[in-house]
């Protein structure tokens, strides 16, 4: 009886491990098939993933002279500087900037038609061949920020001396954004001298108060506009432009045309509590209070994701990459974590991917040995396309939910994302061709502008509104920006002439 009994479970043992090895056997084929599966589809939609670079439109060539150079010169020596609080009606060097243009630029002066808008706005109007076209504008801002004190002895060269030689021009302004302006104007005094007319009309728009919002200048430049009933086709601001070095695994240049900005909006917290003695601090004191809120903003940040911009960097951008990163932007439909992440990495990338907030002012407090009865922060935001300020607000409320803390929004320079412009337009076909033949060995792509621009203020007048700067520029000239040292080559500017001066006579 035993050794039947110890047979039989002999037989059961072996029947079960049949069973299971056929099941293990199985799995392992399903398993080897989706693997399979998942690589072609993979490999499949790489070789698909073909490339959206423009033809590159022959252009002709310009470029600036030394007397070009020393007008370029005394632009910067104005000292146009914007300020939080300035009173944009107050006599300066602002009021400069109409006489430098009519003085430098006779032949624009003579056959174009300008307007001085709110005291410092200059608006040209550049009459086309084709009146039935739409016409463009094309934007920059003269204004600067301003210079900390304690940084002067860090620049090599005096700020607003205008000095340049034979590779460089500098001072502030000459990358944000008098070098811009300064092109803008050599394009179009070259065009109308040789006797040519844009084919259609173009306006040259430039803004004197964009570093603090852009409110008295392009926003007045585009009201007129409006109450002229002009309906652009284009409008062409400052914002991304030639990035060289900066896009790992891709031995090109990346000209990024910003056809979105994000938002932007200020929220002042307070905490109030009862003063006391330092010796004797209470739980809730109004300080605990408002960092309990900053920390709690701090680890839960907006979920990031990948915007309609970002989006379409990543389409344009992806066929030009080495295969492995080709693959990943090929199949975002696996790859959004790992994008994400990447992109999440370092402050820039992040600012892609999310809605940021910056804690940027911290007040409370007179005496070391005091408890203070208030405490306040600011933090700014950038919204993502997607986002609106009303997400912001219920955030915020969320965060200060069951404390004492109150929130007030700074409606000074609050907006909203801008739209999202058309980078399958003709104006856009039209700039990627041009910026294509000037920039030799880059590819084009569309991309999100993470800072602001008084592109935005267009957007009632214009279809598409598109922001891009024709400058080649490394990690290292990003970083003057807005910092010390900043200059520009006399190779980008005449690379920078060269792009107007086409897309003008196109």
């Amino acid at each position: 009886m035993k050794f039947v009994i110890y047979q039989t479970l002999i037989i059961i043992g072996n029947s079960y491990k049949t069973i299971f090895m056929r099941k293990r056997v199985k799995v392992f084929y399903v398993l080897l098939g989706v693997f399979v599966f998942t690589l072609l589809v993979l490999l499949i939609k790489t070789f698909m993933f073909s490339s959206n670079q423009p033809a590159a439109m022959a252009v002709e060539r310009k470029i600036v002279d030394e007397k070009d150079l020393s007008q370029l010169s005394e632009l910067l020596q104005l000292k146009t500087v914007s300020y939080q609080g300035r009173n944009t009606t107050d006599s300066s060097d602002f009021d400069l900037l109409l006489p430098w243009i009519k003085e430098n630029y006779p032949v624009v002066n003579e056959q174009s038609e300008i307007n001085l808008i709110n005291n410092s706005g200059i608006l040209i109007k550049i009459e086309g061949q084709d009146n039935s076209l739409k016409p463009d504008l094309l934007a920059a801002h003269l204004d600067v920020v301003p210079l900390a004190e304690n940084q002067l002895n860090q620049w090599e060269h005096p700020p607003f001396a205008g000095e340049y030689d034979e590779e460089f021009v500098y001072g502030r302004g000459t990358l944000d954004d008098k070098g811009s302006a300064f092109v803008i104007l050599e394009a179009a005094e070259s065009l109308l001298s040789e006797g040519n007319k844009p084919t259609r009309t173009i306006y040259l728009a430039f803004g004197f108060d964009e570093e603090i919002g852009g409110n008295d200048g392009a926003k007045e430049i585009a009201e007129h506009l409006k109450s002229q009933r002009v309906s652009l086709r284009m409008a062409l601001d400052e914002g991304s432009v030639v990035t060289k070095g900066i896009v790992p695994g891709l031995d090109k240049n990346t000209a990024i045309v910003g056809i979105a900005e994000k938002g932007y909006v200020t929220y002042h917290l307070e905490a109030d509590a009862e003063a006391g003695h330092s010796s004797m601090p209470a739980r809730n004191n109004a300080i605990n209070q408002l960092t309990e809120v900053l920390d709690k903003i701090r680890k839960e940040p907006f979920k990031a994701r990948i915007s309609a911009p970002l989006r379409a960097f990543i389409n344009y951008l992806g066929p030009e990459m080495p295969f492995p990163q080709r693959m990943i932007f090929a199949n975002t439909w696996l790859f959004d974590d790992l994008l994400i992440s990447t992109y999440e990495e370092i402050p820039s990338g992040n600012a892609m991917v999310r809605t940021t907030s910056a804690v940027t002012i911290l007040e409370a407090g007179v005496k070391d040995n005091v408890v203070p009865a208030k405490a306040r922060a600011s933090i700014n935001f950038r919204i993502l396309p997607g986002e609106k300020i009303e997400d912001i607000e219920n955030y915020l409320k969320k965060a200060t939910f069951n404390t004492n803390v109150k929130i007030r929004k700074s409606d000074k320079f609050a907006k909203n994302p801008s739209k999202i412009s058309d980078y399958q337009s003709e104006s856009f076909e039209e700039l990627a061709g041009i910026i294509a033949g000037t920039f030799e060995n880059s590819v084009v792509v569309p991309g999100l502008v993470i800072a602001g621009t008084d592109g935005r203020h267009y957007e009632g007048i214009a279809e598409n509104v598109y922001r891009f700067s024709p400058f080649i520029l490394e990690n290292e000239d990003l970083d003057r920006i807005h910092g010390n040292n900043e200059m520009i080559s006399i190779d980008n500017i005449n690379s920078a002439k060269t792009f107007f001066y086409n897309l003008m006579a196109n």
